[in-house]
């Protein structure tokens, strides 16, 4: 009952910031994007303004250690890490009807399924990496771009008549998200154990 509600929640100033870049081509996007992201960051106002003052606000419960912690465990893991990430974490993701459909109706998984490992494989890195998620580090900064992105993904699925809304909730919700979090977590660090990885 308590997850449910989040299967209808998205991502609003990524969403926002989106909207206001709807007529751009993708160059312009792109274009817009980096040059919005360099520190230190210009008051561009409206919904840039919203979403970039929410990126470099630290939650109070963020545990600066523990994710140290984390990133070291990943980092240490190596290649087991890495095939624990392409065949457990991603395989169980990808088994969520769901929470795919976006990857589907995109054609992202079946086009570039090679591009988009390797990609994820590069984000994880930065994020995992010795302070990774501190304002404005590599990891940081991916994580904006994939917000930006999945806004992009989820403006262009909504106005597809072939995705059900009620059945599958919103695409790129808050709760596929949280079930990402567990994938490369909980699943990660199991099947670490499951190869061996003390």
């Amino acid at each position: 009952d308590r997850l449910v509600p989040f299967l209808f929640r998205e991502d609003p100033k990524a969403d926002a910031v989106v909207s206001t870049l709807a007529e751009a081509t993708a160059e312009g996007r792109r274009d817009a994007i980096s040059h919005a992201l360099r520190l230190p960051f210009e008051d561009h106002g409206g919904a840039w303004s919203d979403l970039l003052e929410d990126a470099v606000t630290v939650p109070m419960w963020v545990d600066w250690a523990a994710l140290e912690r984390a990133g070291q465990l990943f980092r240490r893991a190596g290649v087991a890490g890495g095939l624990v990430l392409g065949l457990r974490s991603l395989v169980f993701g990808y088994a969520a009807p769901a929470g795919n459909k976006p990857l589907a109706l995109s054609g992202r998984l079946e086009s570039f399924g090679a591009r988009r490992l390797a990609a994820t494989g590069r984000f994880t890195s930065a994020v995992c990496a010795s302070g990774g998620m501190r304002v404005g580090a590599p990891g940081w900064s991916s994580t904006l771009r994939v917000r930006l992105m999945h806004a992009q993904v989820r403006r262009l699925i909504s106005a597809s008549a072939r995705y059900d809304h009620v059945a599958w909730g919103r695409p790129i919700n808050q709760h596929d998200m949280l079930s990402t979090i567990l994938l490369f977590s909980t699943v990660f660090t199991e099947g670490l154990e499951m190869m061996g990885l003390r």
